[in-house]
C-alpha cells in the first residue's frame, strides 16, 4: 500500500494539511469559514478522506461524486480548520476502502486530498517519527489498489477510474509530529488568460465524458468553474466563426455546451485527462 507518514494529534489537521495552506491564496472565490464547523478527527475504527474544497463548485463536485459512488452510510461534512475549507467524507471501514475511493476521486477530479486513519493509545505510546517518501520514491513504489470483498462493490465506472500510479497521502493521529508531506499535484486555481470565449461543456454527474470530449476534439480538456458550477473547457477562441462551428459540432455529438467570456472562467485543473 505504499509508504505512509504519521500526523500528530495536536494539532492533528494543521500538520496533515499544512502543505495546502498556501493554496488558499490562489485567485478564486473561496468559501467563507466563519459559519463552518471545525473539522474533527476520526472516531475509533473510522477512516476519513479529507478533500481541499475552498469554493462552492468544488464542494458540489464532492457531493456529486459521493452520491454517485458511495452508500448513504458515508457522511459528508464541509468544515474548516486553520482557514482551510475541507470536505470530510467519513465512515470508511478500512484504510484500503478509504484509499481506493481517494484514488478514484483523484483520477476523476484531481483535488488535493488525504486519507486520515485512527490510532489506538498503544500506537500513540510507541509512535516514532516516520520516513517521508520523496517524489522519486513515491513514483517508484506506487500503492496497490485493493479490491473490497464485500458484496457492495463499486460500479464499473468507479473501478475503471482508479489511478494506481497516484500515491495518496495517508496520515495517522500519532504522538509524534512529522514534517509536512510534499503535495505531488498542487491545486492552483487561476483565471483563464487571453481573450474571447471559453466553450464550456456541462458534464452533469458524469465527469467521465471528458474522455469522449477529448477524443472528439483531439485536444486537452480542462476542469473549470463558472458561476459556482463546474464545467469542462472544450476550447478557448476569439474567432466567432470557430465559436459557431465548435458549438454546432458539440451539439451534433450530444454535448450540452455554452460560450462564456474568458474573464468569467476559473481553471481548476488544466489537463483533466493526461
Amino acid at each position: 500500500m505504499g509508504k505512509f507518514w504519521n500526523i500528530g494529534r495536536s494539532p492533528w489537521l494543521s500538520m496533515a494539511l499544512g502543505g495546502l495552506s498556501a493554496l488558499s491564496m490562489a485567485p478564486v472565490a473561496f468559501a467563507q469559514t466563519e459559519n463552518l464547523p471545525t473539522c474533527t478527527g476520526p472516531n475509533a475504527d473510522e477512516f476519513l478522506v479529507l478533500v481541499f474544497t475552498p469554493s462552492e463548485p468544488l464542494q458540489e463536485e464532492v457531493r456529486l461524486q459521493v452520491g454517485r459512488t458511495l452508500s448513504q452510510n458515508h457522511d459528508l461534512l464541509v468544515c474548516q480548520h486553520g482557514g482551510n475549507v475541507l470536505s470530510r467524507i467519513g465512515n470508511f471501514e478500512s484504510q484500503a476502502k478509504a484509499t481506493e475511493w481517494a484514488e478514484y476521486f483523484d483520477g476523476a477530479v484531481g483535488l488535493p486530498l488525504m486519507v486520515i486513519t485512527p490510532v489506538t493509545s498503544a500506537t500513540n505510546a510507541t509512535a516514532q517519527a516516520p520516513e517521508i517518501p520523496t517524489l522519486s520514491e513515491a513514483a517508484a513504489t506506487p500503492p496497490d489498489v485493493i479490491v473490497p470483498t464485500e458484496t457492495a462493490i463499486p460500479s464499473d465506472t468507479f473501478r475503471q477510474q482508479i489511478n494506481p500510479s497516484r500515491n495518496i497521502p495517508i496520515g495517522t493521529l500519532s504522538a509524534e509530529v512529522a514534517e509536512v508531506p510534499e503535495i505531488v499535484d498542487p491545486f492552483e486555481p487561476k483565471a483563464l488568460n487571453g481573450s474571447g470565449y471559453g466553450v464550456l461543456v456541462d458534464y452533469g454527474t458524469n465527469p467521465a465524458i471528458a474522455t469522449d470530449l477529448k477524443t472528439l476534439l483531439s485536444n486537452d480538456v480542462a476542469l473549470v468553474s463558472h458561476a459556482t458550477r463546474g464545467y469542462l473547457l472544450a476550447e478557448q477562441t476569439a474567432d466567432e466563426d470557430r465559436l459557431v462551428e465548435l458549438l454546432n459540432l458539440l451539439s451534433q455529438n450530444n454535448f450540452a455546451a455554452i460560450a462564456v467570456p474568458v474573464e468569467q472562467i476559473i481553471i481548476l485543473k488544466p489537463n483533466l485527462i493526461p
